[in-house]
């Protein structure tokens, strides 16, 4: 079912190259089927599959990989917990540093493959939208259930004017400021 609707999304919007980062677990079986139609994708994985490698016996910042013929990747990395990343296109042998802060609070520099690297730098542009998005939550009960989604598109939409106004601008303006000039553009009388 996913599939079919990052295919169809692929081809309403006539992309000649996509990549897709998932947020939720992925599986082999989906990221096989997205690189036989071309799209590129990588996400993490659960770590209870049995198939995976086992990072819960690895130290901190070690990291085992393979790859299958049918060209996905995967790569199980230790930080303080275990990582599994799948990914169709990136490959998993490069190796970077990382800076990760110890229980004492001192930062030290651990070993971490290129691919959870890349994974952890797309996953901050949504991480950074959920923490913006929840600071100023609309936070309606509704017995409609298509109320909490417009609330939810709403906040998405507020949000995202913010990090445009914040990208293509030079006045700077905080989050809770844009969202009384928007709430003033709805009242607003004429």
């Amino acid at each position: 079912m996913i599939t079919s609707i990052i295919t169809d999304v692929k081809v309403s919007l006539k992309v000649l190259v996509s990549t897709v980062i998932f947020i939720y677990f992925t599986t082999y079986e989906l990221l096989k089927s997205l690189k036989e139609k071309e799209i590129y994708a990588c996400g993490t994985v659960n770590t209870s599959r049995k198939v995976f490698p086992n990072a819960t016996k690895m130290s901190r910042g070690q990291h085992e990989w393979f790859c299958s013929s049918d060209g996905v990747s995967v790569v199980a990395w230790k930080d303080n917990n275990p990582v599994l990343a799948a990914t169709n296109f990136i490959d998993p042998v490069p190796v970077t540093r990382v800076n990760r802060k110890s229980k004492d609070g001192t930062i030290q520099q651990i070993t971490c493959s290129e691919l959870i690297n890349i994974y952890n730098i797309n996953m901050n542009c949504v991480d950074h939208f959920d923490q913006l998005r929840s600071l100023y939550e609309i936070d309606r009960k509704s017995k409609k259930w298509w109320h909490c989604i417009f609330f939810f598109f709403l906040d998405a939409a507020v949000v995202s004017a913010f990090i445009l106004h914040k990208q293509f601008t030079e006045t700077p303006m905080k989050l809770k400021d844009l969202r009384h000039e928007v709430i003033a553009g709805f009242v607003a009388v004429t």
